[in-house]
């Protein structure tokens, strides 16, 4: 109801923008669910030590995979956007500049997927159904309908809110990440040196 009130063209813009988004989107799963399994598996065989290790490891290859798709749905913005609208060059100008913001913001979208992932494998669900919910109806919707409507930026106002919402959202779970794994890398050497001391008590 909110991009309609921008007019069609707009409509047309974002949908070509948001087929874009989709397609790129593919690969952040991936990585996501990877995250989750491998990170969830050391959780199982209480290898808590190689966490942030693994992690580490699975983040670099993610983030390097969004920059090279992100570079090149940039670079081929223009001509992404033409073959979705070819008879319509005022959309299709439209559509390609969001097609840039849209490659940016998946490497955000990346980032932000590795964290979602680790705090999967770390059974931390119930936090990131809130932390979603919270973000979604507290930073993304309002804020895209401030800039968009309210101070007439049109779709640049509301792919403002929605690269905002993400950046919120990362720096949301990049901190309980953080917390996370602080504790079991505390709960860890609390293991070990109990292990040490009764080895040295029944030795």
């Amino acid at each position: 109801k909110m991009l309609g009130s921008l007019g069609s063209s707009s409509i047309a813009s974002f949908q070509i923008a948001s087929q874009v988004f989709q397609m790129s989107y593919i690969p952040g799963i991936a990585f996501m669910i990877t995250m989750s399994m491998l990170v969830g598996r050391l959780m199982g065989a209480a290898q808590t030590d190689l966490l942030w290790h693994v992690a580490a490891r699975v983040a670099a290859t993610a983030l390097t995979c969004a920059g090279a798709l992100g570079v090149a749905v940039f670079y081929f913005a223009q001509e992404i956007a033409v073959f979705f609208s070819p008879n319509d060059l005022a959309v299709a100008s439209s559509a390609a500049f969001l097609i840039k913001i849209v490659a940016v913001n998946q490497f955000i979208v990346m980032l932000n997927f590795m964290f979602r992932g680790y705090l999967n494998g770390v059974k931390q669900t119930t936090f990131l159904m809130i932390a979603s919910v919270v973000t979604t109806y507290g930073v993304f919707l309002p804020l895209s309908y401030i800039f968009a409507i309210t101070y007439s930026h049109g779709l640049l106002g509301a792919y403002a809110g929605v690269v905002t919402w993400n950046v919120v959202d990362t720096l949301v779970n990049a901190w309980r990440s953080r917390l996370i794994a602080k504790r079991l890398r505390q709960e860890k050497a609390i293991s070990d040196a109990v292990s040490d001391v009764i080895e040295e008590v029944t030795s």
